[in-house]
């Protein structure tokens, strides 16, 4: 028997989201949800997130173009990928107003109305990945997605002391 206090994972469908729930003068209490959306205070534990890529995946977010879909983003080349930054990166990420809906070690799903962003880092190509589905157009567009491209830069220049390239060369190729 575990206690109560010892984080855990369960199996949401295809993929796992690991909560440890905090309590008021007691222990904490492990819990899993289906969605990030709650009222209650939740911390995750990106450590424990599930290592593959969930199967889930290809289903939330299409392999293939939608008709009048906008699609952008941004690759980032490292040298090395410090330990721990997809995690950090999560939590950063987790501080803006977005629903994320699928999240493992090296990658997470977000959406905020109708734009989409898939945040992924492929170790075995040093890179990370992040690619913006929408189909809103000019001022409807949120700025959703260059929150999460400073919050990558942010990581990126001040915890790990690595200097991002401005300009052209940091667009996606």
């Amino acid at each position: 028997s575990r206690s109560p206090s010892e984080p855990h994972i369960d199996k949401l469908g295809d993929h796992a989201l690991t909560w440890l729930r905090p309590s008021a003068g007691g222990p904490s209490a492990p819990t899993s949800l289906s969605s990030f959306a709650t009222e209650e205070e939740l911390y995750l534990i990106p450590s424990l997130l599930p290592e593959a890529r969930p199967a889930l995946v290809p289903y939330v977010w299409p392999p293939n173009h939608v008709a009048g879909e906008t699609i952008f983003g941004r690759c980032y080349r490292f040298e090395f990928i410090p330990k721990g930054f997809m995690g950090r990166l999560i939590i950063r990420l987790l501080a803006f107003p977005l629903t994320v809906q699928i999240c493992w070690l090296t990658g997470l799903l977000a959406s905020i109305g109708r734009e989409k962003i898939l945040v992924e880092i492929s170790p075995d190509e040093l890179m990370l990945n992040i690619t913006v589905r929408t189909e809103l157009r000019g001022e409807q567009m949120s700025n959703l997605s260059w929150l999460v491209f400073a919050a990558v830069d942010s990581l990126v220049k001040e915890w790990y002391n690595l200097n991002v390239p401005d300009g052209p060369a940091a667009a996606s190729s």
